[in-house]
């Protein structure tokens, strides 16, 4: 079931082909927690409120009412409590979440089903790049080559999404194979800058995290893949490189927006947001309205919630960290830092998979150090 809810969270694109945005939005989150909601008629998982989390979220939304009322006010942008919403509850909902005898052993069937969910989301992107089908929110590179969203509804989720999805099931296989590496090299393929930082970062760290033997076959096989992405002209290697290429259009139009984003927040409110709801995709799937973004998760949080509303947003995440093992940890370490260059930090299916797993992971942590 938990993996049908992330394979469902995922398919907002699907949805897409036949109902709008919005629409398709609310549908995947019905039913992610409807399959959520269904694994907890199970005996094995247990829900009870943690006092510390309702207190984060109940600061988190005195926050946010400052921050709309230091702002312009007005009531379109009053659709941004959605997010404020889907947070706070995913968060409260996920950290009072815990099986007392869920162990990887039956998380069997979940990984087959993640291990679908990776390889169709790469089989449908690679038909995009071929040019065979068009699915929704996907776009062109400057290389003549779709930026496939595959069946995620934009080509800036699919890479965020599949880089989670591969990096816990390597945390609950507890190796390496097929599926996985297939899921670390689908944003390099896919010309993802913000998914490459997301497996270049989390790898580091889960390099730095490992024991001797799997320390030394993780740090062979990255640097046989290096030698070949970087001495091999390709687009790909391009395309990462460009990272590093503040010269190169794209990194100047991010660049002026960070600066922007900056000059924004040093003359609003330090501690709330001045600008609630208007930096943002989110508002524009659900109204007409015109927000804008500044291409930084956390410049994004900063101008919404302030300095207090960033510090409780990434401490929902960080919570979970001293609880989860050493993948997890890694993938909680590159989310943060990657949030500081791209714009990931309201992803909606990152968000709610994320928690999902984590939870999981954290229950699997205890049960097995209970052992």
């Amino acid at each position: 079931m938990l993996g049908l809810a992330v394979l469902l969270i995922s398919s907002r694109g699907v949805i897409e082909t036949i109902l709008s945005k919005g629409v398709a939005y609310i549908l995947t989150i019905l039913f992610f927690y409807f399959f959520v909601f269904c694994c907890l008629l199970g005996k094995s998982w247990l829900f009870r409120v943690r006092l510390s989390s309702v207190l984060v979220i109940s600061i988190f939304f005195i926050v946010s009412v400052i921050s709309f009322f230091l702002s312009s006010m007005e009531p379109i942008y009053l659709i941004y409590f959605t997010y404020v919403l889907v947070l706070s509850f995913s968060y409260v909902f996920f950290y009072g979440l815990r099986s007392h005898s869920l162990s990887r052993v039956d998380l069997k069937g979940d990984i087959r089903i993640l291990d679908f969910t990776i390889l169709l989301m790469v089989t449908v992107a690679s038909l995009e790049q071929l040019g065979l089908i068009v699915m929704p929110g996907s776009s062109y590179s400057e290389y003549g080559a779709a930026r496939p969203a595959s069946i995620t509804g934009s080509y800036l989720h699919y890479p965020l999404i599949i880089v989670m999805i591969s990096i816990f099931l390597y945390s609950w296989k507890k190796k390496v194979d097929f599926v996985v590496v297939v899921g670390f090299l689908a944003p390099f393929i896919a010309f993802s800058r913000s998914g490459m930082v997301l497996v270049v970062v989390s790898c580091f760290f889960i390099f730095f995290h490992g024991g001797g033997v799997k320390k030394m076959i993780f740090l062979l096989v990255a640097i046989l893949f290096s030698c070949f992405f970087f001495m091999v002209e390709n687009p790909f290697s391009q395309r990462f490189m460009s990272i590093f290429d503040f010269s190169e259009a794209a990194n100047n139009s991010r660049i002026y927006l960070w600066v922007q984003g900056i000059y924004q927040y040093a003359n609003s409110p330090v501690f709330f947001g001045g600008y609630f709801g208007e930096v943002t995709n989110l508002t524009a799937n659900f109204t007409e309205s015109d927000p804008y973004v500044v291409e930084s998760g956390v410049l994004q949080l900063l101008l919404n919630f302030g300095l207090l509303g960033l510090i409780l947003v990434f401490w929902m995440y960080f919570s979970f960290y001293p609880h989860v093992g050493r993948s997890e940890k890694a993938f909680i370490i590159a989310f943060f830092i990657q949030s500081f260059v791209y714009q990931s930090i309201e992803v909606v299916p990152l968000i709610l998979g994320l928690f999902l797993f984590l939870s999981v992971s954290r229950s699997i942590k205890y049960n097995s150090e209970s052992i």
